[in-house]
């Protein structure tokens, strides 16, 4: 009679998944380094913590990611693109991080097998215009190599702009006593113009300028307003505009 029966089997690879690919709030930088400078912080840069960084009035919740120390601080000209993994066999991931030009630029990869999920570029050295990122996760340190599995998932469009509004078309009269006319044009290469501003003389408050469509909404925009208050004769007008990522001219 049989007395003792075993049964070997192997369990049936599953594709690792990647989610959530975005990015934290503009200038926030994060790196895999124990020096810490003045205005910086340091901990565990897992997902709890990559949640909080980009959303800082969600509670942390436990998370099942790989556990990265460093740091983190804020410093204009910097970005961080960052994502989620997860794999239903626990194999080890590793991703691949990949950056294309928009509309339509061939895809570049910025790094391999990465067991962080965040990477910090620096978008001053970057040309204006639009990028998407793509990141693409493997199961094959855990698997063989005819066995291994991918997957892959690209994030919404990212804005680069680091040359601030041009101003033109600059007038400035007197179309009655006490008070004086400012009319300009500002125009973007690629962002939308975000708020405007005169200074008269040595005045420390500013005048707000509101465009003749009453919305900051385009890329170009016409400035028309009528101070009053202003004593006739020469006066002093600084204008500035700044577009929706604060390059200000």
């Amino acid at each position: 009679s049989i007395k003792k029966v075993t049964f070997y089997y192997q369990t049936k690879n599953i594709s690792p998944f990647v989610y959530n690919v975005g990015f934290l709030p503009r200038g926030t930088y994060l790196k895999v380094d124990s020096n810490i400078s003045e205005g910086e912080k340091s901990g565990n840069l897992d997902a709890n913590k990559l949640k909080q960084l980009a959303n800082e009035d969600k509670e942390e919740q436990q998370a099942n990611n790989t556990i990265t120390r460093g740091k983190y601080g804020t410093q204009k000209g910097f970005d961080t693109v960052i994502w989620e993994t997860s794999d239903p066999n626990r194999d080890n991931i590793l991703s691949n991080l990949y950056i294309q030009t928009l509309p339509s630029g061939n895809w570049l990869l910025l790094q391999k097998d990465m067991q962080q999920t965040f990477y910090t570029f620096e978008s001053k050295d970057m040309a204006d215009g639009y990028y998407q990122f793509k990141v693409e996760v493997s199961d094959h340190l855990s698997n063989l190599v005819s066995e291994s599995l991918s997957s892959s998932q690209t994030s919404q469009r990212f804005l680069v702009d680091n040359n601030p509004p041009a101003i033109d078309k600059v007038s400035v009269s007197s179309p009655s006593n006490n008070m004086i006319r400012i009319q300009f044009k500002a125009e973007d290469s690629v962002s939308t113009i975000q708020k405007a501003e005169a200074y008269i003389d040595n005045h420390l408050t500013p005048v707000y300028v509101e465009p003749k469509d009453r919305l900051f909404d385009e890329r170009e925009e016409l400035f028309d307003v009528s101070v009053p208050g202003i004593d006739s004769g020469l006066h002093n007008v600084i204008i500035t505009v700044s577009d929706s990522l604060d390059n200000q001219s």
